[in-house]
């Protein structure tokens, strides 16, 4: 003959709910997370009595007790019940209904800021030193850069001598008396291995640039970029 299965988190729901009043309709509640459940099968038949079999397995469930921090539905089902040793029979029983378990929150850490350059800095091609500047606390400035211009255009050699030794970058230093040169200067052009300056640069602007030429940027304060 088929077998009958009934799950058993309702029955041993059923157990749990023998002191809910009649009529109840919600209880407080809570629930047993991995806990273990039994399950009811019809195995046979003795002189027209069902003969029933326990099964154990893990499972979520969901229970009445004073107390609890949720509210769950009382409901009324049917559900296989062991009536004397294996013999069983469908009988009437009530099982709360919980409601969904509430996930728990994940934590997403906030996002530490990444602190701009600070010091002299080569912009990347064709960037403006604002640009390259991007810390709030170490803007560029224009006066710093004004002056390793002026120290480019009286001294060539320490000029370059000076990128070598803060950017690894060996050029040759030439004036450049286009207006254009004035606001970027000192730059760096990398195809051509120059790096000019301009000897009538008034104040060095930080939002120029100079097609792809690299800057020299200072970021910060004077104390941030010491001359050479």
């Amino acid at each position: 003959m088929a077998r009958m299965q009934f799950v058993g988190a309702v029955l041993v729901s059923v157990v749990l709910l023998l002191g809910v009043a009649q009529g109840q309709t919600f209880c407080d509640c809570d629930y047993d997370i991995g806990t273990f459940c039994q399950s009811l099968e019809v195995i046979g038949m003795s002189q027209g009595v069902s003969l029933c079999e326990e099964t154990t397995f893990v499972c979520d469930k969901c229970y009445c007790v004073e107390g609890g921090p949720h509210t769950c539905a009382v409901k009324d089902s049917t559900a296989l019940m062991f009536t004397s040793g294996i013999e069983c029979e469908v009988l009437p029983v009530q099982y709360a209904e919980c409601p969904p378990p509430t996930p728990t929150p994940s934590f997403t850490p906030t996002p530490t800021a990444v602190p701009g350059p600070l010091g002299w800095v080569l912009s990347a091609p064709g960037e403006a030193c604002n640009d390259t500047c991007t810390d709030a606390a170490a803007p560029c400035n224009a006066f710093a850069i004004s002056d390793i211009n002026g120290y480019g255009t009286s001294d060539p050699a320490g000029f370059s001598a000076f990128m070598d030794m803060q950017f690894g970058v060996v050029c040759s230093t030439s004036n450049c008396f286009a207006p254009e040169c004035n606001g970027p200067s000192p730059f760096y052009i990398s195809s051509s291995s120059v790096c000019p300056v301009s000897p009538i640069q008034g104040l060095a602007d930080c939002g120029a640039t100079f097609g792809v030429a690299q800057r020299v940027c200072c970021c910060g304060d004077f104390a941030d970029c010491p001359g050479p």
